[in-house]
């Protein structure tokens, strides 16, 4: 009781907004002190204490957007048995902050603005803090002058020790770093999922994430624990980036082109509008970027109308939407409130923004992803149809291949049997007309009249040996050169089987087509009968018949010991017009019969 009567005592004595420090005070953190506001920024400490201040302002202040230096007037008495206490300012971004105190017949000025470097401040932290000393049972007078680019909000509080400030910096730190983490999680995930899908909603919503991350570490001010003090202010310069790409986002999450027109157009205005502002703070900063945050603000209220459109129009999750920019923009209102001196500040309206913020990038996160979950399933989906289009199709061509294959194996047969049957009935042909040309040529009996009949029915034979072998081939197109080659030459021996003859041969497997057996056969037939034909009697005819392949050029040679024929005489004759005409059916052909020992006749051709 006596202890109350005693503080209450002590307030008569000092008088409304002083400030009274006792043992228990650890942390002074709701108090009243008087306030000045210079609105020509040109009052120096000498002329402030002789200012009378009629104005009182709590501890939390949120004076809004002034153009003017703000002056803070403590007068305090120290109760305690300590000495020494710590003046912290909550808030980072002022870009003047100076504290007074009267030593030694002179007022001492501590400087702990915003670009003051870190390791010349009296903590190192990014909030101005100054140490005081006030001697037992002492009343001492400070001032403290700040003044900011835009608006004015903080929370001044005194410590008597560092702990309690390092317990809040942790407090806040930690707010801060599970923000950062948060959304650096979901950026990763959305930059994956931005790369996988190739889609536009996904880049603009990773564009809002980034831009997010920024805004916030320029409004926390750790962005000054990075050395960007001389680019804090111009760091807001990423907020027309920040809502356009929420504008783009939202339009396409909500397909507002297609069922609003008229409210895509209004918020394609928008987007121009923050562009131009955005010109326009490049060349007047302090002017127009309060004006940023006024459209911002509209913006926000636009697009929250469009979600309640949209959620009447039936758009698909636009109630999920509705949902996030109700409880985003009413974070956003209050920290904008604040910022402009409409609300106190407190830890509710100071850290809602960023609570807000995640909460929204989360949701947002969330439908994203749902969104392409449902587009894999459909993806899925679709390919399973496919392949079962696919499997039924390919049964069905199966079956259709299957029922065309045996029709045409079937008429396979059918033509083998017919070209089997050409080939026996033109063979059958030839052997009549050899057995006719045998019967006539048994009328004379000259043995000149008999050998012309036997080269005629030589003739005949090589023709008709091809269709043996056609006829007997499993392919009906392919004739062996070395199995028909001898057959010839076995053939023509036996027509001369009573003369002095040997015929060595040479042949390569070589396959011939009809057209090549045919004209083979007419040109080897011809040549060994002229060799035989113009060999003197009395010495024994030697030939060497040699068919050699190399890669896809064929040559035919025939070398005789004989003393070769008249070539004019016989280029009138058949045999030689055989020979010529016959080689010229071969596919680049070349012949040639040189007299030298003998005679030999080259050919060569391409199989």
């Amino acid at each position: 009781m006596m202890r109350l009567i005693f503080i209450f005592l002590t307030f008569l004595t000092i008088g409304f907004g002083d400030i009274v420090l006792n043992d228990d005070t650890i942390k002074l953190d709701n108090f009243s002190l008087p306030y000045y506001q210079d609105k020509t920024k040109n009052i120096k400490i000498e002329d402030i204490v002789n200012i009378k201040f009629d104005t009182q302002v709590k501890n939390k202040f949120a004076l809004g957007y002034i153009q003017s230096n703000s002056w803070f007037k403590f007068k305090i008495t120290n109760n305690s048995t300590d000495d020494s206490f710590i003046l912290q300012l909550k808030e980072p971004f002022f870009e003047y902050v100076s504290f007074y105190e009267y030593k030694n017949n002179s007022w001492i000025k501590n400087s702990a603005d915003i670009k003051t470097p870190l390791d010349k401040r009296f903590l190192n932290d990014i909030h101005p803090s100054f140490e005081f000393k006030i001697k037992q049972n002492e009343t001492k007078t400070f001032y403290l002058q700040i003044d900011a680019k835009f608006t004015q909000y903080g929370v001044l509080e005194i410590h008597k020790n560092q702990n309690t400030i390092i317990k809040q910096q942790l407090f806040s730190t930690s707010i801060y770093l599970f923000y950062f983490g948060g959304l650096f999680v979901i950026l990763c995930f959305n930059l994956f999922l931005l790369f996988s899908t190739r889609e536009k909603i996904y880049f603009y919503y990773v564009s809002y994430i980034i831009f997010s991350i920024i805004f916030v570490l320029v409004f926390s001010g750790l962005d000054l624990y990075l050395g960007l003090a001389n680019w804090h202010h111009h760091l807001y310069l990423f907020t027309p980036p920040l809502v356009i790409s929420l504008i783009l986002f939202s339009v396409n999450f909500l397909h507002t082109k297609e069922v609003l027109p008229n409210t895509y157009k209004f918020l394609q205005g928008l987007i121009f509008l923050f562009i131009v502002l955005e010109i326009l703070c490049l060349y007047d900063f302090d002017t127009w970027l309060p004006k940023i945050s006024l459209m911002s603000l509209i913006t926000y209220l636009a697009l929250l109308y469009t979600a309640i459109r949209s959620y009447f129009k039936n758009i698909s999750k636009a109630h999920y939407y509705l949902f996030t920019m109700i409880f985003y923009i009413t974070t956003v209102i209050m920290m904008s409130s604040m910022v402009n001196g409409l609300l106190e500040i407190n830890a509710i309206n100071r850290y809602s923004f960023v609570a807000g913020s995640f909460f929204e990038i989360l949701i947002f996160n969330l439908l994203l992803a749902d969104r392409f979950s449902q587009i894999q399933k459909d993806k899925i989906k679709a390919q399973d149809e496919l392949l079962e289009m696919k499997n039924s199709n390919e049964k069905f061509l199966q079956n259709e291949v299957q029922i065309r294959t045996n029709k045409i194996n079937t008429l396979l047969k059918d033509k083998d049997l017919l070209l089997k049957e050409v080939y026996h009935r033109v063979k059958n042909n030839f052997q009549i007309v050899i057995s006719m040309l045998y019967l006539e040529s048994s009328k004379y009996k000259k043995e000149e009249n008999k050998l012309s009949f036997a080269q005629l029915i030589n003739r005949i034979k090589s023709m008709s040996l091809v269709h043996q072998f056609l006829y007997k081939s499993e392919t009906l197109s392919q004739i062996p050169a070395q199995k028909y080659i001898s057959k010839i030459i076995e053939e023509v021996e036996k027509v001369y089987a009573r003369q002095n003859i040997n015929i060595t041969h040479n042949i390569d497997s070589t396959i011939l087509t009809m057209d090549e057996a045919m004209a083979l056969g007419i040109i080897i037939n011809e040549v060994l009968n002229n060799s035989i034909k113009y060999h003197p009697d009395k010495t024994k005819c030697k030939i060497e018949l040699s068919f050699k392949s190399e890669k896809n050029q064929t040559f035919l040679t025939i070398q005789d010991n004989g003393t070769g024929f008249d070539e004019e005489k016989e280029s009138e004759g058949l045999g030689l017009n055989l020979i010529t005409q016959f080689t010229q059916k071969l596919k680049n052909s070349q012949m040639k019969f040189t007299k030298d020992n003998g005679t030999l006749f080259e050919l060569n051709f391409i199989v």
